[in-house]
């Protein structure tokens, strides 16, 4: 039996936003191993950025917070632009955001938790390759209050990383580049 185009497409983003899901529920207890495993009774930021810098990326501060980056990943997905992403193709690309990010986490002594540049990553592609106009100065709009706070330090958003998924996106649509290909593009 096969499934209608539609219901095949929300099939496929299921799975994948489970199979995330999953990768989150994991990477508590990975955390609580690797402490365990080290001795230390607690995870400073300098450990977590060298030792486990793509671990953060599925670490939430709240099941809320996880959820609200579910069901917008979710719906960015559905898009014809992003549809050919696969879960592979978000571990390449928060790869390549962990590494840019290193020196903001030490900077703002704190590091960057959540999947949100994923999100900004997906917005990106779907908003700036749209043809209507008012979707791309909708995602100029929604960026300014972002790219205005990069400088503030002292809130508990990722501007950084809003910012630099937005600007992987973009470029992952402009690029023809063999090496940010590999990272940028849909396997």
């Amino acid at each position: 039996m096969t499934l209608h185009p539609t219901l095949a497409l929300v099939w496929r983003q299921t799975k994948l936003m489970a199979s995330i899901l999953v990768v989150c529920a994991l990477c508590f207890p990975l955390l609580a191993v690797e402490v365990m495993a080290t001795g230390e009774g607690q995870v400073d930021r300098d450990y977590i950025t060298y030792h486990l810098p793509i671990v953060t990326t599925f670490l939430h501060v709240d099941y809320q917070h996880l959820e609200y980056n579910l069901i917008v990943l979710f719906f960015l997905m559905l898009p014809h632009v992003n549809q050919q992403y696969v879960f592979l193709d978000f571990i390449k690309i928060i790869a390549l955001m962990s590494v840019v990010l290193i020196p903001f986490d030490f900077m703002i002594q704190q590091v960057a938790v959540g999947i949100s540049g994923v999100v900004y990553f997906l917005l990106a592609r779907a908003c700036l390759s749209s043809n209507h106009r008012l979707i791309r100065i909708f995602f100029v709009g929604m960026m300014c209050p972002e790219i205005a706070g990069l400088g503030d330090f002292t809130d508990e958003y990722a501007q950084q990383g809003h910012v630099l998924g937005a600007l992987l996106g973009w470029i992952s649509l402009k690029t023809k580049h063999p090496r940010l290909q590999f990272f940028l593009s849909p396997a």
